[in-house]
C-alpha cells in the first residue's frame, strides 16, 4: 500500500473525493450542533487543530494498492487500484500535538477519543471505472467499549455510494457515543488527578 496525496488522484477521482467529503462535512455540521464542546467544526485542509509538527499524521489521508476486480460479462479478474481514504476528527477535547496514528488504530482497533471516516473504491484500470465502493463511520472510543474486544465502534456503513444521508437515528447513535466517551474521559482526568495527588502525599508523608 503506498501513501499518495490528493493531488495523485486523477481528476475524476478527486471530484468523487471532494464529493464525499463535503458530505462529510454535513454530518459533522450536525454533530457539532449537538455536541459543540466535543465535537469541532473543521475544514479539512489547512486547519489549526492539524499542528504542523503532525507531518505523518495529517488527515485526510491517501493510499493507494493494486487489486483486482470481476468483470461482469466474462467472469474474469481485471487488474484494478484500490483507494483508501481516511478522515479522523479529534473528539473530547484530545490532545492534538501527539500522534495518534488513527488509520493504524483502525486497522488494529484500538483507535481511541476520534471519529474516523474511511471510504474505499476500486478503479478499473482498462478504464479507469470506479467499482466496489464502501463508506463507513467510526468512532474510537476506549478499550472494552460495551464488552467489545479493542475500542473501535461502527456507526454506519455504505456499500452503494459515497454518501451518508444526515438521518435522526443515526445522529441518535453518534451523540449517544459522544456522550459515552466524555463521561469516560472526564472520569480518566478525576482518577488521574486523584493518583497524582496521592502520590505527592505519600513522598510529602515518607519525606518526613
Amino acid at each position: 500500500m503506498q501513501k499518495i496525496q490528493k493531488q495523485d488522484l486523477p481528476p475524476p477521482l478527486q471530484e468523487l473525493v471532494r464529493q464525499t467529503e463535503d458530505n462529510i462535512e454535513q454530518v459533522l455540521l450536525h454533530l457539532h450542533a449537538l455536541c459543540p464542546d466535543d465535537v469541532p467544526i473543521v475544514k479539512w485542509e489547512g486547519d489549526e487543530w492539524q499542528p504542523d509538527l503532525l507531518n505523518d499524521d495529517i488527515y485526510p489521508q491517501f493510499h493507494r494498492s493494486e487489486d483486482y476486480v470481476q468483470h461482469a460479462e466474462t467472469d474474469r479478474q481485471q487488474p484494478a487500484d484500490r483507494y483508501e481514504v481516511l478522515w479522523a476528527l479529534p473528539l473530547c477535547g484530545r490532545d492534538q500535538t501527539k500522534h495518534w496514528h488513527d488509520k493504524l488504530g483502525l486497522g488494529n482497533v484500538t483507535a481511541s477519543n476520534v471519529l474516523l471516516f474511511h471510504y474505499e473504491f476500486k478503479v478499473r484500470q482498462a478504464d479507469q471505472v470506479v467499482e466496489g465502493s464502501l463508506l463507513e463511520c467510526y468512532f474510537g472510543m476506549y478499550e472494552g467499549y460495551k464488552g467489545q474486544s479493542g475500542s473501535v465502534s461502527r456507526v454506519y456503513q455504505n456499500n452503494r455510494d459515497n454518501t451518508i444521508p444526515v438521518t435522526p437515528a443515526l445522529l441518535v447513535t453518534m451523540v449517544e457515543h459522544v456522550e459515552d466517551l466524555r463521561r469516560h474521559v472526564e472520569v480518566e482526568r478525576r482518577v488521574a488527578t486523584v493518583m497524582h495527588n496521592m502520590r505527592e502525599h505519600q513522598q510529602k508523608w515518607v519525606q518526613g
